[in-house]
């Protein structure tokens, strides 16, 4: 019964996160960008995000510090290379292998290395995909209030009915500083 239970509660935290994702992609206001992925040459992407960024600097006079992407998008930023076939973001723990002019670094174990353009990398696989936001963190709020389990005596079956349930609320405080890039 334990593991149902853990199970229920994973279904909802799935879920909660879900909304979070539909959240930051519903609220972005577009950067009117375009990345067209390429593994050879990443000019575009380096474009997008300063275009993206530029339009959040000129609207609110803060920097981006967030980018938020689906897991096909996470995989083409781990691809991108130079003309000289090095990675844009190289592995941060690989001696002597750092690229001359890295925009970051990557590490395919922890996401929380992967850093490009010294933005903290959030990929999600409840963004849909081809999914790249960026964003001021602090432009986006999420509340949340774990509630729990709860279980009911149902006498017709004798018997016990069991959910789990919470309180979400998300909010774009200033969709100016949440961008959208479209990945082609």
């Amino acid at each position: 019964m334990e593991i149902i239970l853990r199970d229920l509660a994973g279904q909802y935290l799935l879920k909660s996160d879900d909304v979070a994702a539909d959240a930051i992609t519903s609220g972005a206001s577009a950067s009117g960008s375009t990345w067209t992925v390429t593994g050879t040459d990443p000019s575009s992407l380096f474009l997008a995000l300063y275009d993206a960024a530029t339009d959040i600097l000129t609207a609110t006079n803060f920097l981006p510090d967030h980018i938020f992407v689906d897991p096909l998008t996470w995989k083409y930023l781990g691809q991108q290379m130079d003309a000289e076939k090095r990675n844009i973001f190289p592995y941060a723990g690989a001696a002597g292998l750092m690229g001359v002019n890295a925009a970051g670094s990557a590490n395919i174990t922890q996401l929380d290395t992967f850093n490009p353009f010294g933005l903290t990398l959030v990929a999600d696989r409840n963004f849909a995909s081809k999914t790249m936001v960026v964003a001021r963190g602090s432009a986006i709020e999420f509340y949340e209030q774990v509630r729990g389990l709860m279980s009911v005596e149902v006498p017709g079956t004798l018997g016990r009915t069991f959910s789990y349930y919470g309180y979400v609320a998300t909010f774009i405080a200033d969709s100016d500083q949440v961008k959208s890039i479209v990945v082609d």
